[in-house]
């Protein structure tokens, strides 16, 4: 009687969170480098109104985050601007059968900084947080894929080259649409009716 409902709380609490099983993850800090930075607006007024050259004014970044924290002049018309983005989180968190358990401490402040060129965003680099490693058994339940368990191991992942804040992400830009076949240059024949 006792082991079926230990099954059933395990399998309730599975069905509950998404997940159980046992799992460790190790997280830390990464570094990241963006050559071309490019300003996402998320929640403006008018988002149709922000045109492609206001994506990459310094003007836009200072006007979402504020003042930088730091300006380090590099040359006429060239600065380093850096921000605080966030804590910085290192440790390991368990998945022990339904019951997340994070054994995380603070050991700063992730940051990133921004080339400015003449009034233009030409570079980011900074830190974020990173997982350093994964390991465990676990079993989801996804919806609406069904059940799915497993046993792995991942190593490092790179954290993400973007950061959000104020309204406002620092990324990659967007990728460009791939353009399509080339129209053809024969000229459409039309058949007579009753062919």
């Amino acid at each position: 009687m006792r082991l079926i409902a230990l099954a059933l709380l395990v399998l309730g609490g599975a069905s509950l969170s998404g997940c159980g099983g046992l799992v460790l993850v190790a997280r830390g800090s990464g570094a990241f480098t963006v050559e071309d930075p490019y300003l996402q607006i998320l929640a403006p007024p008018r988002p149709a109104a922000v045109h492609e050259g206001v994506r990459r004014r310094a003007a836009t970044l200072r006007g979402f985050w504020g003042e930088p924290e730091r300006v380090t002049p590099l040359g006429p018309g060239r600065e380093r601007w850096r921000y605080a983005t966030g804590l910085r989180w290192h440790g390991v968190a368990l998945l022990v059968v339904v019951l997340p358990v994070p054994l995380l401490v603070p050991t700063g402040r992730h940051h990133v900084e921004v080339l400015v060129e003449d009034g233009r965003l030409v570079g980011a680099r900074g830190t974020a947080g990173a997982t350093l490693a994964r390991a465990g058994c676990a079993v989801g339940l996804p919806f609406p894929i069904g059940r799915v368990a497993g046993c792995g191991w991942e190593g490092r992942q790179p954290p993400p080259a973007l950061v959000e804040r104020g309204g406002l992400r620092l990324g990659e830009p967007p990728p460009r649409p791939t353009p399509g076949p080339a129209p053809s240059s024969q000229p459409l024949r039309r058949e007579p009716p009753g062919r």
